[in-house]
């Protein structure tokens, strides 16, 4: 995005795009930026099968929202178990994030 409509495109692009993903979770959800054009949203106390409902929701509200340019997002998802580190945690989900891409974006995959 930065690199077709500039930095200043890119990052008004991100605030809209944080702006209306925490609109779309729970008041005890934590949504925030990770890096670059990656976000990350903890889901406490939710199961894989409810948090993957949670992003092709936000996928397909991301979709329908009008973006200028128009953009899609991929979600990975990733369940915590206890012998999870945080960084195995979200190891698991940037892999299940790179599947979705690979698959060819605009879609939902879980570890």
């Amino acid at each position: 995005m930065n690199d077709k409509y500039g930095h200043l495109a890119g990052d008004k692009i991100l605030k809209q795009l944080a702006n209306l993903l925490q609109q779309k979770i729970r008041k005890s959800d934590i949504a925030s930026r990770f890096g670059g054009e990656e976000f990350l949203i903890m889901l406490p106390n939710a199961a894989k099968e409810k948090a993957k409902m949670v992003a092709e929701r936000l996928r397909k509200s991301v979709q329908s929202a009008g973006f200028k340019p128009r953009i899609t997002i991929s979600l990975g998802v990733s369940e915590y178990k206890k012998a999870d580190t945080i960084n195995n945690l979200i190891n698991k989900a940037d892999s299940a994030l790179y599947r979705a891409k690979k698959k060819g974006r605009n879609r939902v995959e879980a570890s």
